[in-house]
């Protein structure tokens, strides 16, 4: 019974981390997106 606990929390703790740099990396091509737009338009 624990141990499942464990291995599902270990797995959580893995998907979160997996999605969070996920968001990241979304958020950092959006930056430089923009900044590639900006020096097209100038």
């Amino acid at each position: 019974m624990i141990l499942i606990m464990i291995e599902h929390g270990i797995v959580f703790v893995i998907v979160e981390t997996i999605t969070r740099r996920a968001d990241i990396i979304c958020e950092l091509e959006l930056v430089s997106l923009a900044a590639v737009l900006k020096t097209l338009t100038m």
